[in-house]
C-alpha cells in the first residue's frame, strides 16, 4: 500500500519521497525519527521530482526534503525511522550512511590553517562549528581589534545601500533594522520594492528615518532590475548591497570602509560571514558554517565564495562597467563580482560581519530560479583567452630555458609555442642522453652536450647579464603575457620568483566549461592571504610547483648555484627552494598561465 524510499543523510538534509499507492493524489504526511534525539512531525511528501513523474510513481509530487540539524551530522550512520504522521506503526525502517564530505577540513585547524584551507576549499563539514572555538576565537578577536581602529575614523564618505524587496513582508524589517543600527552613521538606504503584492512596501514606509528612501517598481521585473534601479539612484561614493532574508553586524560598514582606507587603491572589498539555516520542521535556526575565504581569481571563475551581502564597491566600478546583468535571474551577484574584481583583487576581511539566512524567505533565489540554465549564460562570459594572445606591450625580453625529455618533447614544445619562441630571447634547451649525460642547444641554436639537464641550466645562468629567467618543463604551452606579466609585478613589489595557473585538461575557448587550476591547491599550506597588490592579482607564497617558473636576476644567481649542486631539475628546484636563507617568495599570478601539451 506503502512505497517510500530514502536517500543519504547529506548536505544538512534527508531527501526521500513516499507514496499511497492506493490513493496517490492525496499526499502522506509522516513522522521521522534520525538516531535516537531527532524527531520530525508532519513532513509533507508532496514536493514534485521529474525523476518521480519519468518512473511513473504517482503524479511526481510525492518526494520529501527534511533540513536536519548540526548533531546529525557528527555521526557515520543513523537508523531512520518513519511513521504515518501520529501513528504508531512503523512504515520504513533503515539505517543510513551519513554523507558529510571533509574536504580537507580539520577541526584542529588554527586561524591561519583555516584562512590556507579557504584558499582553495570554503565548503565545510556539517556539524563543526562546536568543535571550532580556536578559529571563532581568533575570528572575535580579529573583529573587535578591527572595530577598534574604525571608531574614531571620520564619517564622511556617503555610502549607498541597495536592498531589492519581493514580497518579504515579515522578514525584510529585520534586514532594515540592522541597517539603521549601523555604527557609520553615513549613508543612504534604497530600498527597491519589486512589484511586490504583500505588505512589504508599507513594513519599509513604517520606518521613519530620512535616511530611508523607498523606490517602488510598477511590476517585478528580477532582483537584477531591482539592484539597477537602486544603483541610478545612488549617489553615494561606495555601494553595499543587503538582500531583505539577511542581517548585517553594527560594525559592517565601519570596518567595510576602515578597510578602503588601508588600501586607497582598492576599488572593492568582502568580508566574511555567518552562514545560517532555518530548519522548518523544527522552527529553529542553525549555525551551519563559517565562510571566509581569502581572494583567489581562477577559483571565483569555477565557483563562486564571495557572497554579495558582504561585498561593497567604488561607485566608479558602477560607472565603469555597469550594473546586473537582467538577462539573468539568477547567479547576477557572482556575474557583477566576476566584473568588478577582473582588473584588481578586492580586499578581504578576515572576519564575520553578517549573517547568511538559508530558508528565512519562501521565495529565495536559491531555491526558486534554474541555476543550470543561468550557468550557462555566466559561462559564455568567463572563455579564457587564447593561451598564445600576445601582448605587444614594449619589456624587457625573458631568456628561456627548457627542460625536456627528449628532443621530440624539444620540438613538439617550440611548435606550440611559437609566440613564445619568437618573442623570448635567449633560449636554451636540454634533455637526458642515456648514460652519456645530457644533450641541447644553446642561444645560438647549436648542439651541445652537457653532463647532465641541471649542468646545462647552470652553463646557461652563467651566460646571463642581470636578466630573468624563464624556466619551464617542455610539456606546457605558455600564454603569452609571462613576461608582461613579469614587468608589471616587478614594479609593484618585492618577489624572488613567479608563477602562474596550471592546467591539466585542454582549455577550450569555445564550449562552456572552465578547467580547473591546479595550482592553487598545490600552494595553499605555503600561501600568504594578502593579496601581493591591490593593482594586479596574485598571492605571494613559500613555495611553488615546478611546472613554469620565472626567477628574477637575484635569484638567478641563486639558481645557478642550486643547478651546479645537482643532477636534475627537480633536485635543483628542491635545493633552491629548501636552503635556509630565507624563505623564497614565490609570486602566485592568475593572469598568466600554463597548460598542458596535448597530444
Amino acid at each position: 500500500m506503502y512505497k517510500i524510499r530514502l536517500g543519504t543523510l547529506f548536505a544538512g538534509r534527508l531527501k526521500g519521497w513516499a507514496l499511497n499507492q492506493l490513493f496517490p493524489e492525496i499526499p502522506l504526511i509522516l513522522d521521522v525519527s534520525i538516531g535516537k534525539d531527532v524527531f520530525i512531525s508532519g513532513v509533507r511528501a508532496d514536493i514534485f521530482r521529474s525523476d518521480l513523474e519519468q518512473a511513473g510513481v504517482g503524479n511526481g509530487h510525492h518526494g520529501f526534503e527534511i533540513a536536519l540539524p548540526n548533531s546529525v551530522f557528527k555521526e557515520k550512520s543513523l537508523d531512520v525511522v518513519v511513521r504515518r504522521s501520529g501513528q504508531q506503526e512503523i512504515l520504513l525502517q533503515e539505517q543510513l550512511r551519513v554523507d558529510n564530505p571533509s574536504r580537507g577540513f580539520n577541526a584542529d585547524f588554527d586561524f591561519e590553517q583555516f584562512l590556507r584551507w579557504s584558499f582553495n576549499e570554503d565548503r565545510m563539514p556539517y556539524g563543526q562549528m562546536d568543535d571550532i572555538p580556536a578559529i571563532l576565537g581568533a575570528v572575535e578577536l580579529e573583529r573587535m581589534l578591527r572595530i577598534a581602529r574604525s571608531e574614531s575614523a571620520p564619517q564622511t564618505d556617503l555610502v549607498s545601500v541597495v536592498m531589492p524587496v519581493f514580497n518579504r513582508e515579515t522578514i525584510v524589517g529585520e534586514a532594515l533594522r540592522s541597517v539603521l543600527d549601523q555604527t557609520y552613521r553615513n549613508f543612504e538606504l534604497l530600498i527597491v520594492d519589486d512589484g511586490s503584492t504583500d505588505g512589504s512596501a508599507d513594513v519599509a514606509k513604517s520606518f521613519d528615518d530620512p535616511r530611508i528612501r523607498l523606490i517602488e517598481l510598477p511590476q517585478n521585473g528580477g532582483v537584477s532590475a531591482a539592484r539597477n534601479a537602486g544603483l541610478r539612484a545612488a549617489s553615494g561614493l561606495f555601494v553595499a548591497y543587503l538582500d531583505s532574508d539577511n542581517i548585517w553586524s553594527p560594525h559592517y560598514l565601519a570596518c567595510m570602509l576602515d578597510a578602503f582606507r588601508t588600501a586607497p587603491e582598492a576599488t572593492t572589498a568582502y568580508a566574511g560571514q555567518e552562514v545560517w539555516e532555518y530548519l522548518p520542521h523544527l522552527d529553529c535556526d542553525e549555525f551551519r558554517f563559517l565562510r571566509a575565504a581569502p581572494f583567489n581569481r581562477s577559483r571565483l571563475e569555477r565557483r563562486n565564495f564571495i557572497d554579495l551581502n558582504v561585498f561593497m564597491h567604488r561607485r566608479g566600478c558602477y560607472n565603469e562597467l555597469g550594473g546586473f546583468d537582467e538577462s539573468m535571474r539568477r547567479l547576477v551577484d557572482w556575474e557583477l563580482i566576476l566584473r568588478y574584481t577582473a582588473c584588481r583583487p578586492p580586499v578581504f576581511l578576515p572576519v564575520t560581519l553578517c549573517r547568511y539566512r538559508i530558508a528565512r524567505a519562501d521565495n529565495q533565489i536559491t531555491f526558486v530560479e534554474d541555476y543550470v540554465s543561468n550557468l550557462a549564460r555566466l559561462r559564455l562570459r568567463m572563455r579564457l583567452p587564447d593561451l598564445r594572445d600576445a601582448d605587444d606591450a614594449p619589456v624587457t625580453p625573458l631568456a628561456v630555458f627548457v627542460h625536456a625529455r627528449d628532443a621530440a618533447a624539444f620540438a613538439r614544445w617550440r611548435q606550440a609555442n611559437r609566440a613564445v619562441v619568437a618573442n623570448y630571447r635567449h633560449l636554451a634547451a636540454a634533455w637526458p642522453q642515456g648514460s652519456e649525460g645530457a644533450a641541447g642547444v644553446g642561444p645560438d641554436g647549436e648542439a651541445t652536450a652537457f653532463p647532465s639537464v641541471s649542468a646545462a641550466l647552470a652553463a646557461h645562468c652563467d651566460g646571463l647579464r642581470a636578466s630573468s629567467l624563464l624556466l619551464v618543463n617542455a610539456e606546457y604551452v605558455l600564454s603569452g603575457r609571462w613576461k608582461q606579466v613579469y614587468a608589471a609585478a616587478a614594479r609593484e613589489g618585492h618577489f624572488d620568483v613567479l608563477t602562474g595557473r596550471l592546467y591539466t585538461a585542454e582549455i577550450s575557448t569555445q564550449e562552456n566549461s572552465l578547467p580547473e587550476d591546479l595550482t592553487p591547491s598545490q600552494i595553499e599550506q605555503y600561501i600568504e592571504i594578502s593579496s601581493f597588490s591591490y593593482r594586479m592579482h596574485g598571492n605571494l607564497a613559500r613555495k611553488a610547483p615546478y611546472h613554469c617558473l620565472v626567477f628574477t636576476p637575484e635569484s638567478v644567481k641563486k639558481l645557478q648555484l642550486s643547478a651546479a649542486c645537482s643532477q636534475t631539475i627537480q633536485t635543483c628546484l628542491s635545493i633552491f627552494f629548501g636552503t635556509h636563507d630565507g624563505h623564497r617568495q614565490v609570486l602566485y599570478s592568475p593572469e598568466v598561465s600554463a597548460s598542458l601539451i596535448m597530444s
